[in-house]
């Protein structure tokens, strides 16, 4: 009779031990527990940054090596993104020191800029005032009720 219960014991332990270590697996395979949404089916994905809840905009490099994920793309948290084949536009929170800050900045972001004329497949043009912002949509030919919507929740 004990030796039967010693059995089951060790059953249960290796069933246990077993879901632990897919858990563990899983956790690994799916990025340190970093919550991502790609945005359409651009290369550009909304991530939160390891250890906050702030959510930034980052492009996905495909390499031989595995894929990379470059931070550099936006320097604020993002509330809203709207985007279409050629362009992305962001809205987001300033961020700042101490400092009075306007509560909104604007990027847009121009897809698969040519790599001779630009380290990166992108070029941001970052707005401070939504007049600015609006007016270089107007310029690139960029309307609003053309672009797909999304916000930044994961």
């Amino acid at each position: 009779m004990a030796i039967k219960k010693i059995k089951k014991a060790k059953y249960i332990a290796l069933i246990v031990a077993s879901l632990l270590f897919i858990t563990f697996i899983i956790f690994l395979v799916n990025g340190y527990s970093l919550r991502q949404r790609r945005i359409g089916n651009t290369n550009f994905y909304l991530m939160e940054t390891e250890g906050s809840d702030m959510i930034y905009v980052y492009y996905r490099w495909q390499t031989s090596q595995g894929d990379i994920f470059y931070e550099g793309v936006n320097g604020n948290q993002v509330y809203d993104i709207y985007w279409n084949a050629k362009y992305l536009l962001l809205m987001c929170h300033k961020m700042g020191g101490k400092q009075q800050l306007p509560d909104t900045v604007y990027y847009i972001i121009a897809q698969d800029v040519p790599s001779s004329t630009n380290k990166t497949p992108w070029s941001v043009m970052k707005f401070e005032s939504n007049q600015e912002f609006y007016d270089a949509m107007v310029t690139l030919g960029i309307s609003l009720s053309e672009m797909e919507y999304t916000d930044a929740s994961l």
